[in-house]
């Protein structure tokens, strides 16, 4: 009888922490995965400004599944026929880049003007840097893919 008990013990001591400890895991394990999403704005001159946002890439499909369909209904009625077909090429080649290597997409330089779109680590990484302002912006290509399909 006490060997049964001291099973049962055991298997309450070692098990509920795996039951409280398994969600937070496999939650973070997905945010991991998922990329964090980035945009920095640098204003130069005298009275520049900074702007920086980090979001974790995760939270944009299951925010998309939280918007009533109604609202990206409205989205989709507000576009005009040049607008929804230039959204759906521009998911026809999220999701052709997302299988593609990683790789310079745009490279544009002028005397005071970078324009750089590449895809590295699986993200998308936009830098454009004028003479006004630098900024820079970062989304994992699943993220770009996942929200694109959406709406």
């Amino acid at each position: 009888m006490k060997r049964h008990s001291s099973k049962k013990l055991f298997g309450i001591l070692f098990g509920l922490p795996l039951i409280l400890i398994l969600p937070v895991a496999l939650i973070g394990s997905s945010v991991y995965h998922a990329g964090v999403v980035e945009v920095e704005v640098l204003e130069k001159g005298r009275d520049g400004s900074s702007f920086s946002l980090v979001v974790p890439g995760a939270i944009f499909p299951v925010a998309m599944h939280f918007v009533p369909e109604w609202t990206v209904d409205d989205v989709r009625c507000e576009l005009d026929e040049e607008a929804l077909m230039a959204l759906g090429i521009g998911e026809k080649a999220v999701r052709t880049l997302a299988a593609a290597a990683d790789g310079v997409l745009v490279d544009v330089q002028t005397l005071d003007e970078i324009i750089l779109i590449e895809k590295r680590n699986g993200a998308f990484r936009i830098h454009v840097d004028t003479p006004d302002e630098t900024v820079r912006i970062q989304v994992p290509v699943g993220v770009a893919v996942d929200v694109l399909g959406a709406i």
